[in-house]
């Protein structure tokens, strides 16, 4: 798949950012992938719409099934993906109703 993941970004302050993952669900060719399934062009995307970046803001992510990763990076560049536990997922939900 070649095609950039869709976000939109639910939540953004000086500590955090939340994206909604925007991906259509199908399995056709033409579609975007996934905002795990490709979180570096996500945090590049982000880091370039912020006055100076990421910065130490952390980027979550709510999932197709309405979990919530966390894309880790290091100012701008991403590291690795980690799953949310239960008490960051409750209160991340808080931002997205």
């Amino acid at each position: 798949m070649n095609h950039q993941p869709q976000f939109v970004v639910i939540d953004a302050n000086d500590k955090f950012v939340l994206v909604r993952d925007e991906h259509p669900g199908h399995q056709h060719e033409h579609e975007h992938a996934r905002v795990t399934e490709d979180p570096e062009s996500v945090i590049r995307s982000l880091d370039t719409q912020f006055p100076g970046g990421l910065k130490g803001r952390r980027v979550y992510c709510r999932n197709d099934d309405g979990g919530f990763d966390q894309l880790v990076h290091y100012f701008g560049e991403f590291t690795q993906l980690s799953h949310c536990s239960s008490d960051q997922s409750r209160f991340l939900a808080t931002f997205c109703r």
